[in-house]
């Protein structure tokens, strides 16, 4: 579970940042409705996580969530295009890797 927790911070910072991209003028519409729709995923699949704890719909939901971290890391790298990008990036692959590695076993993709 710390695995999970410190992934959660890490993704936490990242939707932080992409808050404040979304304050900005710089962010191109298409790039404020991919950020907004990728956030709305993210907390979307993460409640599926939470709920399908151990149930039989625990791998599905792992499955989801995890895309929708790609996608949204994607989303991020695509329109930040402040000087932290690199380092918000780097913060949400080591997000994604560890929550990889905490998926249950048999749920990994």
């Amino acid at each position: 579970m710390m695995l999970l927790s410190a992934a959660r911070r890490s993704l936490a910072a990242g939707l932080a940042a992409a808050l404040l991209l979304l304050g900005t003028a710089a962010v191109a519409a298409e790039c404020r409705d991919d950020l907004v729709a990728s956030q709305d995923s993210l907390r979307t699949t993460r409640a599926g996580v939470d709920q399908a704890a151990e149930g039989p719909g625990k791998c599905p939901a792992h499955r989801s969530h995890y895309a929708a971290m790609i996608k949204f890391r994607d989303v991020l790298a695509r329109c930040d295009t402040s000087k932290e990008r690199a380092g918000r990036v780097a913060g949400l692959n080591a997000s994604i890797d560890q929550f990889r590695k905490g998926m249950p076993a048999g749920c990994r993709p």
